[in-house]
């Protein structure tokens, strides 16, 4: 990730976003932002769509196009991001691959083979029936915002309950948060 005013030349093999995060939630450089880039570093995305729940700035989404998705989804609650994420797409030149919108989950009538979720332990427990809804059969899900064990105790298990019905793949754990990878 690189913000507009600062010049950063990729290394072979290295992909550089760039980001304006604006007037939304998204740096790219919180631990549980870099959980989720690095699982979907190993993550094969080629070809593959992408739905990103509460998206911020549209980092997440712009990772996995960088790193070989077709097409991203980014929906977020807040008018806002979904204004910075379109902003962002457009800097990357991948603005006809982004579909930004404020569409609750809950309404989103789609599935896909990838999705990300980096938003408090709290609301992904509250939002777990529509994400759940929204990864397809076969289909990877990405959870992260979530404290790990020793900092919260409740907080993964919290998630684990929530998602229970899907098989936890992973735990990746920075700092004080970890992020979950589940399969369906």
């Amino acid at each position: 990730m690189r913000p507009p005013w600062r010049e950063v030349t990729a290394a072979p093999g290295e992909h550089v976003v760039l980001l304006e995060p604006g007037r939304a939630f998204g740096t790219g450089l919180h631990e549980t932002t870099s959980l989720v880039a690095e699982v979907l570093r190993d993550t094969p995305l080629a070809g593959v769509r992408v739905l990103d729940v509460g998206c911020g700035s549209g980092v997440l989404a712009l990772v996995a196009l960088s790193l070989g998705a077709s097409e991203a989804r980014a929906i977020d609650v807040d008018p806002d991001a979904v204004a910075v994420t379109r902003e962002n797409a457009a800097r990357n030149a991948v603005g006809d691959r982004v579909v930004a919108d404020d569409t609750p989950v809950e309404r989103v009538a789609e599935t896909y083979p990838v999705v990300l979720a980096n938003i408090e332990a709290r609301t992904l427990a509250q939002l777990a029936p529509a994400i759940l809804a929204r990864v397809a059969p076969g289909g990877r899900l990405v959870l992260s915002g979530i404290l790990a064990e020793d900092v919260a105790p409740d907080q993964l298990e919290q998630v684990r309950r929530a998602y229970a019905s899907l098989r936890e793949r992973e735990v990746r754990r920075r700092g004080e948060w970890v992020a979950v990878v589940y399969e369906r």
